[in-house]
């Protein structure tokens, strides 16, 4: 999940042939790294090599061409985190507390990397 990781895995993936056609990068800096890696080695993004990122992290609306990325609202889940530990510390009886599950919805942000166009897809 670090660049020099990212850049050492595209090294590897692109060592030899059948190339992918599409990378789903477990944060944006992977994307990013990977961006890049496809720029030094002339691989052109998205014709020949589609790219998806995880966190929509802000550089990734920026950069040219702009990475698809889901977006997972991190300040809603602080707050519902936030929330269920305050429960916790004002419970009576907090041996008695259950867990609970949250279920926080995501969004698919499509930009140039994954298709060429700009648009948003909540899912």
């Amino acid at each position: 999940m670090t660049k020099e990781n990212a850049w050492q895995t595209c090294e590897k993936i692109f060592s030899q042939e059948p190339y992918p056609d599409g990378v789903f990068a477990t944060n944006d800096t992977t994307a990013i790294t990977i961006l890049q890696y496809c720029r030094e080695k002339g691989i052109r993004v998205p014709e020949q090599l589609k790219i998806v990122g995880y966190s929509n992290d802000p550089r990734t609306e920026i950069i040219t061409p702009s990475i698809t990325s889901v977006d997972q609202y991190p300040a809603t889940m602080a707050e519902r985190i936030v929330a269920a530990l305050m429960e916790l510390i004002q419970a009576k009886h907090p041996q008695a507390y259950r867990h609970s599950q949250e279920i926080i919805p995501i969004q698919l942000v499509e930009r140039e990397s994954s298709s060429g166009k700009n648009k948003t897809t909540k899912k």
